[in-house]
């Protein structure tokens, strides 16, 4: 128990001093590691599960839409893949990428890709992305075989572009504004954590010295910009801390909702730490930051080649970097 305190004291420290910690070793089950994302990071959620599809089990996506939607192209970015209309996104031709990226070893070959569980949110106020584009989400993944008890699409929530909490934020109805988190009286953590994990445990009560700060710095190649911050925030339960058997969720925010946007909002406001206390569920909130050099004013992920054409692979700098964090955090 006094190592236990003594630890959190220094974490405490560490944080209050800017001094952030390099990611630790938990023990993960590597069956449940899941992402999740609202918007910009809806789409860099679906990214890294698709690439690192063999690893990551599930994925929960808010207002967003299916792997190299944009092409690599801003401009289609911005229009057929926010404010489409039914076809306007070949879902055909998203397969065939995907399983020529796989050919050339920058996928994973998707042999666990049929058991993946999928949880997609359209809300009916969201004046930013189109219906039809979270639609295309649950083609894509039907087509790859994807059975449809293991996707749910809630399609008539009255929230505009924004995460859904039960008393937290705009009101629900309001089409986009900062934070871009909405009070709906929608418990959103709980609805995609006991989608993605089956029935949580009843919610317990958020720790302060167990939400951390740790490097991603630290796993940055050297002269390669990327548009993060130098910390990602970690949530590790009490009983994770202890070495109970745990699952991992990366949650990605969306545009406009880095730290240097909105605070501590995204990740201590929408929900999921105290659903992660009760379940031992460790959740990691990785840092975009705005880049103006490479065209990122806004602080969104990568999902139009802003960092370069392999921003949808292995090779993407950001994915990279989230993954080297998963596999430090699952490391045995």
């Amino acid at each position: 128990m006094f190592c236990h305190v003594m630890k959190n004291t220094v974490l405490i420290l560490f944080t209050v001093f800017g001094i952030s910690l390099s990611a630790e070793a938990y023990n993960i089950n590597p069956q449940k590691i899941t992402v999740s994302g609202i918007s910009s990071g809806a789409y860099i959620a679906q990214q890294m599960q698709i690439v690192y599809a063999n690893q990551i089990s599930g994925a929960a996506l808010i207002a967003g839409g299916p792997f190299n939607c944009s092409e690599g192209n801003v401009s289609r970015a911005l229009n057929a893949c926010m404010k489409t209309s039914p076809g306007a996104i070949s879902v055909d031709k998203i397969v065939a990428t995907i399983n020529d990226l796989r050919k050339k070893g920058l996928v994973d070959s998707g042999e666990r890709i049929s058991e993946t569980k999928v949880f997609l949110i359209s809300g009916t106020k969201d004046d930013v992305v189109a219906r039809p584009v979270v639609e295309a989400v649950k083609d894509l993944y039907t087509k790859l075989q994807v059975p449809s008890t293991n996707i749910k699409f809630v399609n008539n929530l009255e929230v505009g572009h924004a995460f859904p909490t039960v008393d937290f934020g705009n009101p629900c109805p309001t089409p986009r504004t900062g934070p871009f988190i909405s009070k709906c009286n929608y418990d959103g953590a709980f609805e995609i954590l006991n989608f993605l994990y089956g029935s949580l445990n009843l919610t317990g009560i958020e720790v302060e010295a167990n939400l951390q700060f740790i490097s991603q710095a630290k796993y940055f190649v050297e002269k390669q910009e990327n548009s993060m911050g130098n910390e990602a925030v970690i949530y590790v339960p009490t009983a994770c801390q202890n070495g109970a058997e745990c699952a991992l969720h990366v949650s990605f925010h969306g545009c406009l909702q880095s730290r240097d946007d909105i605070g501590d909002a995204y990740f201590r406001k929408t929900g999921f730490n105290a659903w992660a206390e009760a379940n031992n569920i460790i959740v990691l909130y990785p840092q975009a930051v705005k880049n103006y050099v490479q065209g990122n004013p806004n602080s969104c992920w990568d999902w139009w080649g802003y960092t370069g054409a392999q921003f949808n692979n292995k090779q993407s700098v950001q994915m990279s970097v989230v993954h080297k964090m998963i596999e430090e955090i699952i490391k045995k």
